[in-house]
């Protein structure tokens, strides 16, 4: 069997004890026939040579993470965000902006053609199984875009016995959250039912940043504010239902999602509000439906194929009858998106070596319209083919691919890969990729419409990207003391032609404009091993060298290093002990890289029982949830003032109570 296809077995059906198993994706020796059937297990990873990351959200029971939380601490991975809970975050990935980020629910793109990237906290973590992320260019079946890489989210599927969960959890700012999740089967028709609700009154006391300016520090008056208008509700539901039918399976889903928010702004100006915004309001929907049809193993060659439906529809409601410059704004925003997509996998093996030939074809209008602009339309069309070649027991595997990708207005691309795996030993892998990627500039980008403080520019250029990457992954059952010891190291390089950058016009006026080329280099570093029966340790760094190649200035918005440790101490079944550090290096604010935000370095900490656990060994209660966990979590306990960018504060030391089970 080809390495690529054991490799995605292995990472989508291992279930750690600690999530820094899981979330390195390696793991080896499982048996033949269940990789064979978890082959098309959602995987959108098509090279053999990916560096990817899977989380298992059941591996973080017991704690209190959002979506944004688990993403922070993959390594390659940075996030930014523009509040606390609620508020807007944004991923990158290798120095990417978070356009340059292809962000899937269930493999269908989140993101559509109006901003070009997804706010990640409309996704409740409550809803989803596990997050796969591939670090790098994308891929075949991922399409343009996918310069820094992929995030392919996947929700909780439907199961033949009942499943119930739930969760309830509440704490500082008047935040509180719910969910509940039923899957089951009722005669040929298996079903899941997920609900997920938010709600936070948000206003927090903050200091704001003093910050450096060609070396001088500068300090705001007044010293701190209150965060206001930062009021957020969020519901949201996923629905499954599928059958299985002689010639394959049929399932429909469908996620719904709802939020209503205040938008305060930066928090930038003088007086006591610090200049926010205090009636500006939001009010999103959004609805993500798909009918999906696949097979497995038919045929001489083990066919596996697939084809999807689906139609991708967000309304945006903005408000502000008070705005800093300009007049009241009311603007309401239909974005929608309608695609196909078909597939098919081919599995030749042969004496000497295995062979696995993937083709791909699908297309998609993206449609825009607004109260205050014209209709827009976009129609993407694409075929891909790939072929792996693995050789001498998979030792050596090497695979080459390209796509074809035409977009209305653009023309078409050609986006070729190639990749290379070297496995002399069942416990050391080296990996290597090579590939080109584009992205087309988003409606925003182009025709967002001047309303006094920021404008679009029709004139822009496609953003262009090569893409490297070179590592070597080693796996040991047993060093000394240590246990289930993993070790990886990656380098990367990433050359950006015509990249695209939100810049200040005039005094007033902020436009994107495409800033020539740039150069990412940098370096990922992961370790996790088990210090005996009951510790774990996982620990990942992440350093970036990212430059404009005329000025040699560094981009803004990304950390220039990054390092996360994690401890979980579990010294018997019902009780689990969780310790995180979370460093993060000084972030250039501006284009000339002369104002910058200071590096910081923050804790989390959380307590959890499994109550069915103890009270089944002390009283002998039957027929209650288990596990059942209660759980005290703590972040940012020492209370540091953090900024991921300039005027936009998040809060400082919160306390969540969580309850949750399932049966």
């Amino acid at each position: 069997m080809p390495l690529q296809t054991r490799a995605l077995a292995e990472e989508s059906t291992a279930t750690p004890a600690d999530p820094a198993q899981s979330s390195q994706g390696e793991f080896k020796d499982a048996p033949e026939e269940i990789i064979i059937r978890r082959v098309r297990m959602g995987s959108l990873l098509e090279g053999p040579s990916p560096f990817v990351t899977v989380i298992e959200t059941d591996a973080y029971q017991g704690e209190d993470k959002t979506l944004a939380d688990l993403l922070a601490t993959s390594v390659g991975v940075q996030l930014r965000r523009f509040g606390g809970e609620g508020e807007r975050s944004e991923i990158s990935i290798r120095g990417s902006t978070a356009s340059q980020v292809v962000i899937l629910l269930d493999g269908v793109r989140l993101d559509g053609g109006q901003a070009g990237s997804v706010d990640l906290s409309t996704v409740p973590v409550e809803l989803v199984e596990r997050i796969e992320v591939s670090r790098g260019s994308g891929s075949i079946r991922t399409g343009s875009g996918a310069m820094g890489g992929v995030v392919n989210i996947i929700t909780k599927k439907p199961s033949t016995e009942p499943v119930n969960s739930f969760s309830l959890n509440g704490g500082s700012f008047d935040t509180y959250r719910a969910s509940l999740f039923r899957s089951d089967q009722k005669e040929n028709f298996d079903y899941s039912l997920g609900y997920s609700g938010f709600t936070t009154d948000g206003d927090y006391d903050f200091e704001r940043p003093s910050f450096k300016s060609g070396g001088i520090v500068i300090k705001p008056d007044p010293s701190s504010a209150t965060r206001i208008n930062n009021d957020s509700e969020r519901q949201a539901l996923d629905a499954k239902i599928g059958r299985e039918f002689d010639f394959g399976r049929l399932q429909f889903s469908d996620n719904i999602m709802y939020m209503s928010r205040g938008e305060p702004g930066l928090a930038s100006g003088s007086g006591v509000n610090a200049g926010q915004q205090a009636y500006a309001h939001e009010r999103t929907t959004r609805n993500l439906a798909k009918l999906d049809w696949t097979t497995q193993g038919v045929g001489e060659f083990g066919t596996s194929a697939e084809a999807s439906v689906f139609h991708r529809y967000e309304r945006d409601h903005f408000k502000d009858p008070f705005p800093t410059l300009g007049n009241p704004i009311d603007v309401e925003t239909k974005d929608s998106t309608l695609g196909i997509s078909l597939s098919s996998d081919w599995v030749l093996d042969f004496d000497s070596m295995g062979n696995a030939i993937t083709l791909v074809a699908d297309a998609r209008r993206d449609r825009l319209s607004t109260s205050d602009r014209p209709t827009v339309r976009r129609d993407n069309a694409a075929m891909g083919i790939q072929e792996e070649a693995s050789f001498w027991a998979d030792q050596l595997t090497f695979v080459a691919g390209a796509r074809y990708e035409d977009t209305e207005g653009y023309g078409g691309q050609w986006l070729p890969r190639v990749g290379l795996v070297v496995e002399p030993w069942s416990w050391l892998r080296f990996k290597a990729n090579s590939a080109r990627t584009y992205r087309i500039p988003s409606f925003d980008e182009l025709y967002y419409p001047n309303k006094g403080f920021a404008r679009g520019n029709p004139n822009l250029k496609p953003e262009k990207s090569h893409n490297s990457d070179v590592g070597v992954e080693v796996n040991f059952d047993q060093v000394f003391f240590l246990s289930a010891v993993r070790l990886s190291g990656s380098v990367f390089h990433n050359e950006v032609e015509e990249s695209i950058v939100w810049m200040v016009i005039n005094p007033n006026t902020i436009s994107p404009r495409n800033t020539g080329d740039a150069t990412v280099d940098g370096l990922e570093l992961l370790f996790s091993a088990d210090l005996g029966p009951f510790l774990s340790l996982s620990a990942n760094y992440t350093n970036l060298d990212a430059t404009l190649d005329k000025t040699d200035a560094e981009l803004p918005g990304r950390a220039d290093d990054e390092t996360n440790l994690r401890l979980s101490l579990t010294p018997f079944a019902a009780l689990k002990l969780v310790g995180e550090l979370h460093e993060v290096g000084d972030i250039s604010v501006s284009e000339g890289g002369n104002v910058t935000i200071p590096s910081r370095t923050t804790y989390d900490a959380s307590v959890a029982v499994d109550l069915s656990s103890l009270l089944e060994s002390t009283r002998g209660m039957q027929g209650m949830p288990s596990p059942l966990w209660l759980t005290l979590a703590g972040t940012n306990l020492s209370d540091r003032s953090v900024y991921d960018a300039l005027f936009f504060p998040q809060p400082g030391r919160s306390v969540t109570l969580k309850l949750e089970g399932r049966w």
